[in-house]
Formats: C-alpha cells, sequence, structure tokens
C-alpha cells in the first residue's frame, strides 16, 4: 500500500513544481527578452542502503527488511532540472533609442550586488549618473566598464558601438558561452552562471537592432494546454492519495473493531 502512496506524493509534488514553472512562463508572455524554462522529471528508486543509513545499528537490519513494504524503494518522480529555451524571439520596433534588441546568439553583461549577469533583456534607461543600467538599476557592462551616455542623441550601431551626440563613447560588451548554455534563471530577466569559472566567448554571430525589442520564446497555445494537461494529471494524483487514506482509516477501524 505504501509504496502506491509514496509514488502518488511524489507526483503530485512534481505537479506542483510544473505547475509553478509554467504558471511562471504564463505570466511572462509580454515580457521582453524572456526565455521560457521547460521542466524534466525522472523516475528514480531510491537506494536501500541510503534508506538503511536513518535506523541505528539494532534497527538496520529490520529498517531494510521493513523498507520495501513500507515503500521506501517505490519508484518516484523527482524534478530533475529545467531546460531553457534561447531560441530567438521575434524583433519587435518600439522607437525607443534605448531599447535593444539581440539577434543572433549572445547577451548584454550587467553588474549586480551578486555580481556580473546576463540578459537578452534590452529594455535599457539612463541612471542619475547618466550611466545606462537596466530598469532594474543594474549597470550596463562595456568592454571596458559601465557606459556613460550623457548628452543628446544616442546612437547604437550594429555591433554594440555607442555614439552619443556623434562622438564614440564605449563598445557594449556582448558575450556568448559554449552550448549548452551554462546558465541559470535569475529573475528580472537576468541569468548567472552555473558555476564560477564558466568562460565568456566572443558573441561573433551577434548584430544589435536599435529602437527594438527581442519578444518572448513562449508560445501562448501550447503553453496553456500543457498547463491543462498538468493540471488534469495533478488532481489525478490528489485524488489518488485521498484514496489511500480512506483505505488507511477503514483498516486501522477494521482492526479496532476486531480488537474489541
Amino acid at each position: 500500500m505504501y509504496t502506491g502512496l509514496y509514488t502518488s506524493v511524489s507526483g503530485s509534488i512534481a505537479q506542483e513544481r510544473s505547475l509553478a514553472i509554467l504558471s511562471h512562463n504564463l505570466a511572462n508572455i509580454s515580457t521582453v527578452g524572456f526565455k521560457s524554462e521547460r521542466p524534466i522529471f525522472q523516475m528514480v528508486q531510491p537506494s536501500a542502503a541510503a534508506e538503511g543509513t536513518a535506523f541505528s545499528a539494532a534497527q538496520r537490519p529490520m529498517g531494510l527488511a521493513l523498507a520495501p513494504w513500507q515503500g521506501h524503494h517505490s519508484l518516484q518522480q523527482q524534478l530533475v532540472k529545467t531546460h531553457i529555451d534561447f531560441s530567438q524571439g521575434t524583433i519587435r520596433h518600439t522607437g525607443n533609442p534605448l531599447d535593444l534588441a539581440l539577434e543572433g546568439q549572445g547577451f548584454f553583461v550587467v553588474e549586480t550586488p551578486d555580481g556580473l549577469a546576463y540578459t537578452r533583456q534590452g529594455t535599457f534607461t539612463v541612471d542619475a549618473n547618466g550611466l545606462l543600467s537596466t530598469q532594474d538599476g543594474f549597470l550596463v557592462q562595456g568592454e571596458t566598464g559601465p557606459l556613460d551616455v550623457r548628452g543628446g542623441s544616442v546612437d547604437i550601431d550594429t555591433k554594440g558601438q555607442v555614439h552619443v551626440d556623434g562622438l564614440l563613447r564605449g563598445q557594449l560588451k556582448l558575450v556568448d558561452f559554449e552550448e549548452p548554455y551554462p546558465l541559470l534563471q535569475q529573475g528580472s530577466g537576468l541569468f548567472r552562471a552555473a558555476a564560477p569559472q564558466v568562460a565568456e566567448t566572443e558573441a561573433t554571430t551577434l548584430s544589435l537592432h536599435q529602437g527594438a525589442g527581442d519578444a518572448s520564446t513562449i508560445q501562448p497555445i501550447p503553453l496553456l494546454s500543457e498547463t491543462m494537461a498538468t493540471t488534469r494529471v495533478s488532481e489525478v494524483y490528489h485524488k489518488a492519495i485521498r484514496a489511500f487514506e480512506q483505505i488507511t482509516q477503514q483498516a486501522a477501524t477494521d482492526m479496532a473493531e476486531k480488537a474489541v
């Protein structure tokens, strides 16, 4: 009995995590530069030895013997990782000279309190010090540091060179990585390196569009269908858990009646 219960509980938890990821995707359908995530699950069987380590020396033989009956060795569904869709979004004209869209493989680099982060969300602004920054106030990095864009007209060419009133102010730092990208979602359209020593490479295939945005990679209709299907599966697991609870309660009642 416990075998099915553990499997149902793990499945329910997995579907809840999947719904959280899918809901996050739905909430960012209109977010510029957003890259959707897809949860990847795997059925695993806990190790008998690992289960046994929870017992004392005296309890271990009995604990290992009872483990299969208690469901400790039952197959359980676990979230292995999330896959980020880094495919190209549609380039849409905005007319704002500080909106920058990337076409091709690569990222902008920004400085955050936790270190460097990477983004394709080029909806930039100018902070109180005249420096190019994200909407959250993180400084956009040039090849030699933050970019001072104080002055009049800001022009940025397809290679990322920044001119203000016709004078060169710097070069946007544009980087790429070896695939599969060693990046994790950080929130607010930012990605961080999955490991401390991830090597950046030159963004050789990248072209920049000023006055435009890189639309999210989310496909609304398939995403809605997947969310509805996941919700239905989650409901099935919840019904199975309730059924196990009822069986357990009935068994306890029957045992109590026989003991009288």
